[in-house]
């Protein structure tokens, strides 16, 4: 898109990942998630690349132009929280990245933090 312009589009939603079939598929846990999609209608990635764009310093760029850490990057902190991301490119069409990163529950409030006096016995 950087040479011929085009569209970017981010949809964000609540998405239920229920059936065993999609958590198999996707190796994710059942549970509740928001799923962020990121598409775009540029280029694509051509098919004998896609398997390693998400390993650190890979990149297609030249040099002086990208180190190739940013998608690894988020890939690394997605899947560390539980989440997971996904990548689908057609040639000609455009990439989609979706994103599913698990939603947490509200925690407990913690008391505020109280000094007290230590003593030796």
């Amino acid at each position: 898109m950087e040479d011929e312009g085009g569209i970017l589009e981010i949809i964000v939603k609540d998405v239920v990942v229920g059936c065993r079939k999609m958590s198999d598929t996707m190796d994710i846990r059942q549970g509740d998630y928001i799923e962020i999609k990121v598409s775009d209608t540029g280029a694509g990635i051509p098919s004998n690349v896609i398997g390693f764009i998400f390993e650190p310093y890979f990149t297609t760029k030249a040099i002086g132009e990208g180190t190739g850490i940013g998608i690894a990057m988020v890939h690394g902190i997605v899947e560390n929280y539980g989440g997971k991301i996904t990548v689908n490119s057609i040639l000609g069409k455009g990439t989609v990245f979706t994103l599913y990163l698990p939603i947490t529950r509200k925690r407990k409030v913690q008391r505020p933090y109280e000094s007290a006096e230590l003593c030796r016995t």
